[in-house]
């Protein structure tokens, strides 16, 4: 009996070994084939949140009642819903600025950009992806279609839906819906006359504004209150036509892992990840604002209307953000200086150039903020 009990035991040993070293070769020399495979079937719709969404949650609460009107009209079985998350940086005052920058053609950085394409890179497992880009979402959606189309994913199987868009073009001849009494959208284009720049594409809906929304600067503006819920049939059609001119390309780009080659991750990548887990917490729910008497920049909470001028950080050769008194413009200018701006790719020069005056001095910042009345040397 334990003669039997110790072959047992030999075979079992001898299986187990042999499993785990089939495992690791299928790791080692089947990664792409066998753990990132991208489905010739089926769609991906991936939704790219607007300005001021400080969580994930938030963007995928918007995501899912997408999801939701989308159900009503058609069947999804074969249509998986993620999140191309955008987040809020310094308290949304970046957001302002890299949407400010827009209307130069200018990009102050792309790290998130890259950090939405590795954050959806593991969860799109089809070929037919169609890119559903809202507000300041809608920028990053643009540059994800020229992104994909020469990394992975063939023009003809990808679709670019935006709503609410500041930009002036919508990348791969995709369609949009902007509202005639969007607020946020027709102060840029206003801002965009002044200056010169390109405006964002004209209104092609009307949609109607209750007493509150007219009386409110970004009023008409909302994904779920304004778009969704008063234009939800102009959305599902328009995404779903979009969805039925996809197909399959027999035209492929090799792509070393998943549905398409994520871009590279170099060291300025890492470093403004640190920047922004550092400087997020301590922008977040707050605003800093330069006293044109005083020497520091004030911790202000709430008055965001007030804002004359938003330093990034708190070094003076910095990039500095400039708001009207309505707070319906924002432009950005920067001296080119700091190795923090070049570190961050923060590229300004056109929007400088584009300034022509400015009501009041910028004052000068010394390197200290206060925050609930703490003094930080930074």
């Amino acid at each position: 009996m334990k003669n039997n009990s110790k072959i047992k035991n030999k075979i079992y040993k001898n299986y187990f070994a042999y499993l785990i070293g089939i495992f690791l070769f299928l790791i080692f020399f089947f990664p792409s084939n066998l753990f990132a495979q991208c489905s010739d079937n089926g769609y991906t719709i991936v939704y790219v949140n607007g300005i001021f969404t400080p969580t994930k949650k938030l963007a995928d609460a918007d995501r899912d009642k997408l999801m939701i009107e989308y159900q009503k009209h058609f069947n999804i079985s074969d249509i998986t819903f993620r999140t191309g998350y955008n987040p809020s940086h310094l308290a949304g005052l970046g957001d302002l600025i890299e949407s400010a920058s827009q209307i130069y053609n200018t990009s102050i950085s792309d790290y998130d950009f890259k950090a939405i394409l590795a954050q959806i890179h593991l969860e799109v497992k089809t070929k037919k992806i169609i890119l559903v880009g809202y507000s300041q979402g809608s920028l990053y959606a643009n540059e994800m279609y020229n992104y994909l189309v020469n990394n992975g994913i063939p023009k003809e199987s990808i679709f670019i839906y935006n709503i609410a868009t500041p930009a002036n073009y919508v990348a791969g001849n995709g369609e949009y819906l902007t509202s005639k009494e969007d607020g946020v959208i027709n102060s840029i284009r206003g801002v965009a006359m002044k200056v010169n720049g390109p405006q964002p594409l004209p209104g092609n809906v009307d949609i109607f504004l209750t007493e509150q929304e007219n009386n409110d600067s970004a009023g008409g503006h909302s994904f779920s209150q304004s778009y969704l819920k008063k234009a939800p049939s102009d959305i599902i059609s328009g995404v779903n036509s979009g969805l039925e001119k996809l197909k399959n390309s027999t035209e492929t780009t090799e792509v070393k892992n998943g549905c398409f080659n994520l871009p590279d991750q170099n060291f300025i990548f890492k470093t403004q990840g640190i920047l922004f887990s550092i400087s997020d917490p301590i922008a977040n729910g707050t605003v800093t604002v330069a006293k044109t008497t005083g020497k520091v920049a004030v911790y202000t909470g709430e008055k965001i209307v007030e804002t004359s001028v938003f330093v990034i950080d708190s070094a003076q050769k910095t990039a500095i953000f400039v708001a009207d008194k309505t707070q319906e413009v924002a432009i950005t200018v920067a001296k080119t200086t700091n190795k923090i701006i070049e570190t961050t790719n923060i590229k300004v020069k056109n929007i400088y150039n584009n300034i022509v005056s400015l009501e009041k001095p910028i004052a000068k910042i010394e390197p200290n903020i206060v925050v609930n009345n703490n003094v930080l040397s930074l």
